[in-house]
C-alpha cells in the first residue's frame, strides 16, 4: 500500500482484476474514471495440447476418494493451513496443494499434516501449463479457497474461481466478500467462516 500510494500519482494508466478494487482505487486516489479490468482468468479455446494431465495421474488413490484441490500461490494468509487442520474431521477426504515446493511455509503445512495424523492424505502437486489449468482441476472433488481476510482478499476475485468454475467444480471458500457473493448468487458451492477448521 505505501509503494502503491507513493507511485499513484506518476502512472500513466491504471489496470485491476475486479470492480470492488477497481472502484476502491477510484475513490482512494481521485481517478478521473474506474480503472479497466483484466481478469484473473484462464485463456479459453486454445488449442486441443492432446490428454492433459489431472491431478489425479499423480496421486495413487482410489478414483471415487473425495479430492480437495487449492491451487495458486502459498502463503499463511492464503489459509491452507486451516484445511489441514480440518481433515481429521473429514474421514477420506484428500486435499491436493498445487505448488510450488520447497518454502517455509510448505514445510510448515508437512508439520502440521504430521501432527494431526493425515500426512497420507496432504499432496503435493506441480504446477500446469496456463492453458490446461482448468482441465487438470477437473478430477477433483472441489476446489477450496480458504483465505484469511488479508490485503485485498476480500475483494478479490481470484484467478482460483474462474479456474475451479471452468473446471466445473463445486467451490468451497472462506468468508471472504466477492467470493462469497459470487458463490451463493450462482449456487456453486458453499462458504465457511475463515480461520475456523
Amino acid at each position: 500500500p505505501a509503494l502503491e500510494t507513493e507511485a499513484m500519482p506518476a502512472v500513466d494508466a491504471t489496470v485491476t482484476v475486479c470492480q470492488p478494487i477497481a472502484e476502491f482505487l477510484r475513490d482512494q486516489y481521485h481517478l478521473p474514471e474506474v480503472p479497466p479490468l483484466v481478469p484473473n482468468s484462464p485463456i479459453g479455446n486454445l488449442p486441443e495440447t492432446g490428454k492433459p494431465l489431472t491431478i489425479r495421474d499423480f496421486l495413487s488413490i482410489d478414483d471415487d476418494a473425495p479430492l480437495l484441490v487449492y491451487a495458486g500461490g502459498l502463503s499463511y494468509h492464503r489459509g491452507v493451513h486451516d484445511v489441514i487442520a480440518a481433515l481429521p474431521q473429514l474421514p477420506g477426504v484428500h486435499l491436493a496443494i498445487g505448488a510450488r515446493r520447497g518454502s517455509s511455509y510448505t514445510d510448515e503445512l508437512e508439520q502440521l499434516a504430521k501432527q494431526k495424523n493425515v500426512t497420507a492424505r496432504v499432496h503435493f502437486v506441480p504446477f500446469a501449463p496456463t492453458h490446461e489449468v482448468a482441465e487438470y482441476l477437473s478430477s477433483a472433488t472441489a476446489a477450496i479457497i480458504p483465505f484469511l481476510p488479508v490485503g485485498n482478499h476480500n475483494w478479490a476475485a481470484p484467478n482460483k474461481y474462474f479456474e475451479a468454475v471452468q473446471a466445473g467444480l463445486p467451490i468451497l471458500t472462506s468468508d471472504m466478500e466477492w467470493l462469497s457473493e459470487r458463490i451463493n448468487r450462482y449456487g456453486i458451492g458453499e462458504v465457511f467462516e475463515h480461520s475456523n477448521p
